[in-house]
């Protein structure tokens, strides 16, 4: 997904590159994702202000308006930000969790963008055998500004990763990932928040 354009198929739900374009996404994203990046990243939760109105985290410790760039408000002024739970039976849900970093633009110019994080799991497609990461569509595809997410980074058990590093500062038990395309419902991209909460999921 990293600096690619998106184009949709007739039916509107599957977007993805082209094999160019996600041959090169692996490489792209590594060098972007540096650990300062990462721990810099802002975690894209879409929240519910005491106005009633909806969020998004900003920098520097603010709360945006879904969709506008300003004006933001301090945090404490609109929401009560609840303390992230931690996983701790181990098993399968561990291993095949972690933590999906990208770039999600700031405008519909396209002409900023702020790096975020969510949480995804993996599974495996019986049909193909290929990995599929599971997230939230919001953390794929920005439904206000019409865009898809670019510098896609999945980390798999960032809790609790062991082992030597490869090149890309990546545990080689289990490795980064980068994606080779994105599947939303059409529905999330042609509604707008939050009357299209009800398909916010994505591959």
């Amino acid at each position: 997904l990293a600096h690619t354009k998106f184009a949709t198929t007739p039916s509107g739900v599957t977007l993805k590159t082209s094999p160019g374009q996600a041959a090169k996404a692996a490489p792209e994203a590594a060098s972007h994702w540096t650990p300062e990046r990462r721990a810099a990243a802002i975690p894209r939760d879409i929240l519910k202000g005491d106005d009633g109105k909806w969020y998004l985290r900003g920098p520097d410790d603010t709360l945006v308006p879904y969709g506008e760039e300003y004006p933001s408000v301090p945090t404490s002024h609109r929401v009560v930000l609840s303390e992230p739970l931690t996983w701790t039976a181990g098993g399968t849900v561990e291993s095949t969790t972690g933590r999906l970093y990208f770039e999600m633009p700031q405008n519909k110019k396209l002409n900023r963008w702020i790096e975020y994080v969510c949480s995804a799991s993996v599974v495996t497609d019986t049909a193909t055998g290929r990995s599929l990461i599971l997230t939230a569509a919001h953390c794929v595809y920005d439904d206000v500004n019409k865009s898809f997410a670019q510098d896609v980074w999945f980390v798999p058990r960032l809790l609790d990763t062991t082992g030597s590093s490869d090149a890309f500062g990546c545990d080689q038990a289990l490795g980064c990932w980068s994606a080779d395309y994105g599947v939303v419902d059409s529905r999330w991209t042609t509604t707008r928040w939050p009357n299209n909460i009800a398909w916010d999921y994505e591959i």
